[in-house]
C-alpha cells in the first residue's frame, strides 16, 4: 500500500491543521503495515514535501515502530506556510502525479487535508492534467472512485 498524505498549511485552516496531523497520526499507527510506503507533503499555493519523505518511505518489519514514530515527528513540525490562498487543485495534481511516478503495482491511499477545494487558481495546461487523471484513476481504479471534498 502506498500513502500519499497532504496536509493544507495555508492559515485558514486553524483548528483543522492539528486535528488532521492527530488523524493521520492515528490511521498510521493502526494501519500502515511492513512493506507499505508513506509519503508525506504540504501544500498552500503549491506543494512541499516533508523532509524525511522526499521519496516514499517504504516501512521495514524490523523498523517500523521506529519509523512510524519518524513519521509523527515529521508530522508535528510540519510547518505553517505564509500564503494566504490555497490551491487544492495543484495539491490533487501532485498527489496523482507521485503515485503514478512511484508505480500502479500497488494499491494506493491519497487524503488530502483542506477546507478548501479550489482549482481557480491553476493554469490551463495544470487543469487538464489534473482532469486526464483524474479520469484515468477512476477508469483503473477497482473499489474507491477518487473524491474531493473540501
Amino acid at each position: 500500500m502506498l500513502f500519499i498524505i497532504g496536509f493544507d498549511t495555508s492559515k485558514s485552516m486553524s483548528v483543522e491543521f492539528d486535528r488532521s496531523k492527530k488523524l493521520t497520526q492515528t490511521i498510521l499507527s493502526r494501519y500502515a503495515a511492513p512493506g507499505d510506503s508513506v509519503y508525506i507533503f504540504g501544500f498552500a499555493d503549491k506543494p512541499s514535501v516533508l523532509a524525511n519523505t522526499q521519496t516514499p518511505q517504504q516501512l521495514q518489519v524490523a523498523e517500523i515502530d521506529k519509523q512510524i514514530a519518524s513519521l509523527n515527528e515529521g508530522l508535528l513540525s510540519l510547518p505553517r506556510s505564509s500564503a494566504k490562498g490555497t490551491v487544492f487543485g495543484r495539491a490533487k495534481l501532485f498527489s496523482l502525479e507521485k503515485a503514478q511516478e512511484v508505480g500502479t503495482s500497488q494499491n494506493t491511499v491519497v487524503m488530502l487535508f483542506s477546507d478548501n477545494n479550489s482549482e481557480i487558481e491553476m493554469g490551463t495546461d495544470e487543469r487538464e492534467r489534473l482532469k486526464n487523471l483524474e479520469a484515468q484513476v477512476a477508469s483503473t481504479a477497482e473499489t474507491i472512485p477518487l473524491q474531493s471534498k473540501g
